[in-house]
């Protein structure tokens, strides 16, 4: 969607700008649909479901494969496809924006419980 500009027979200008509100770290902001798309955290989610897919469907053996077509490190090829084991309820946090600032793509690439329970504990404030 793009910004429309309206202007009225009396000269106001209307602008509308297609966003949303979303919660992150306990504040509100208003994103644009463009910014809000593109978080690093959410393009690592996207990457890793597709590397993923791309291994389930046979295209490469395995994730070293995979990173060898690619020309980077096995280890961040393994490290980004751990974001796949996210809860559900991780996952729309993340892809609605609604997550705490210390919820990153390098704290999620290090360490991902394995129970859905101590993950959602992660979207907790601190304090």
């Amino acid at each position: 969607m793009k910004s429309e500009v309206e202007i009225a027979e009396n000269g106001n200008i209307k602008i509308h700008i297609p966003a949303v509100l979303r919660c992150h770290g306990g504040q509100r902001r208003i994103v644009t649909k463009e910014d809000g798309a593109k978080t690093p955290l959410l393009l690592q989610l996207a990457r890793a479901h597709a590397w993923q897919r791309a291994i389930d469907d046979g295209k490469f053996a395995n994730g070293a494969a995979l990173a060898k077509s690619l020309g980077i490190d096995p280890s961040l090829v393994s490290r980004t496809m751990r974001l796949t084991r996210l809860s559900p309820a991780m996952v729309h946090r993340i892809v609605t924006g609604d997550y705490p600032e210390t919820l990153s793509c390098t704290s999620l690439r290090e360490t991902i419980p394995l129970l859905w329970r101590e993950q959602e504990a992660l979207l907790q404030p601190k304090g």
